[in-house]
């Protein structure tokens, strides 16, 4: 599934977050949680969340309201994450967080 995904993203076809992490759920490497696996990338809790939202479809607001944090917060964050995992969109991050965290 990861493999497709890929390609939609490098294919440049849109789709809606909600879609994405809806999907991301369904892969096989859900099942563990972000902090369980040793990937040689450090994250620090506040990211995790921040992934974790992402994932679960919610907007940079609605995350920054949920962790009581600044949008502007959230958003640095993101920022941080994209290129901590080399990624282009939010979309192409949960993907990549998902691949390099369960596939290594």
């Amino acid at each position: 599934m990861i493999d497709s995904l890929t390609e939609i993203i490098e294919e440049g076809i849109c789709l809606n977050p909600v879609c994405i992490a809806r999907l991301v759920e369904l892969s096989v490497f859900n099942h563990r949680s972000l902090t369980e696996v040793e990937t040689g990338i450090s994250l620090q809790d506040e990211e995790i969340e921040v992934i974790s939202g992402i994932r679960q479809g919610l907007t940079t607001d609605r995350i920054a309201r949920e962790m009581n944090y600044a949008e502007i917060t959230v958003k640095r964050k993101i920022s941080t994450l994209m290129k901590k995992f080399n990624a282009n969109s939010r979309a192409e991050l949960v993907l990549l967080s998902q691949f390099k965290l369960f596939n290594n």
